[in-house]
């Protein structure tokens, strides 16, 4: 087969999937560390641990309200930081 016949894109289109994913992921990891500890906390108990609201407030020693409006307001923070970020 003579080399101008061989196809010049990656033939395994997931390659750039991949690579978007991790940038993703580390852009969020990134954002997650920029939140105050309250949130922070809120939203890796939810998230990351896949606590209740109840299970949240008891690990946060806090009211089942509070830690609610942490995980909302964390995930504000984190919404408008990827927008920024992707806007860059």
């Amino acid at each position: 087969m003579p080399v101008e016949s061989l196809p010049l894109s990656n033939p395994d289109p997931g390659a750039q999937s991949l690579i978007e994913d991790k940038e993703l992921r580390m852009k969020i990891n990134t954002a997650i560390e920029l939140l105050p500890l309250q949130q922070k906390a809120a939203f890796s108990l939810r998230q990351l641990e896949g606590l209740s609201f109840k299970e949240t407030s008891e690990v946060m020693n806090c009211s089942v309200g509070a830690a609610k409006a942490s995980y909302f307001h964390a995930v504000q923070k984190l919404r408008k930081y990827l927008k920024k970020e992707e806007k860059e």
